[in-house]
């Protein structure tokens, strides 16, 4: 049986898989361009299980719209959680072409008008967005990186602890799942 479990934090290979995600969309030409926040407490009615709502919901949704305008779907996201009923949220790195990035953004909200549900904004620098998605990482990452990313162990707001995900901490689109792993130098079964 396909059970999900717990995610702490991201570890070293998550970090650095993040980060040749990014690389992957600039070298296909789909290079992030925004920023998107979903706070699954502020959307109504809260969802039981945001795993489930951020695949059925957000992804599926975001995909439809880009491909009804003919638009290559690419983005990678991260799960962030704090202590507390309802603190899970998350943050998609988007690949938005100029032309549609007002039609997004009203299509964003649209979707989850409730007050700080949603938050679009442009990605101009993404290596430092890449550290800010993953300021939720183990002290084995943070000591692997020799400290270049800050680690959050505490809501900078709340003061609350971090609190695990049920499922994966982070995820992509299957584009560039399959870019990653074309990439990926093929093993002979003796090596393995």
């Amino acid at each position: 049986m396909n059970q999900r479990k717990l995610s702490h934090a991201l570890g070293p290979a998550d970090v650095r898989m993040l980060s040749e995600t990014a690389h992957a969309a600039e070298r296909l030409g789909l290079p992030f361009t925004a920023l998107v926040t979903i706070h699954f407490g502020l959307v109504m009615p809260p969802p039981a299980d945001p795993g489930r709502y951020l695949r059925r919901e957000v992804i599926n949704r975001f995909g439809i719209w880009f491909r009804r305008r003919d638009i290559i779907w690419t983005a990678l996201w991260v799960r962030e959680n704090f202590i507390g009923q309802y603190r899970e949220h998350v943050h998609l790195l988007v690949h938005i072409p100029r032309k549609v990035w007002g039609a997004f953004a009203a299509a964003a909200q649209r979707w989850w008008p409730q007050p700080g549900a949603v938050d679009v904004r442009r990605a101009y620098n993404v290596e430092r967005t890449l550290r800010y998605l993953s300021k939720q990482l183990s002290p084995q990452a943070r000591f692997a990186f020799r400290g270049l990313i800050w680690r959050e162990s505490r809501c900078r707001y709340t003061g609350a602890r971090l609190a695990p995900v049920l499922g994966r901490r982070f995820g992509m689109t299957t584009n560039l799942k399959r870019h990653l792993l074309a990439a990926r130098p093929q093993r002979s079964r003796s090596e393995a």
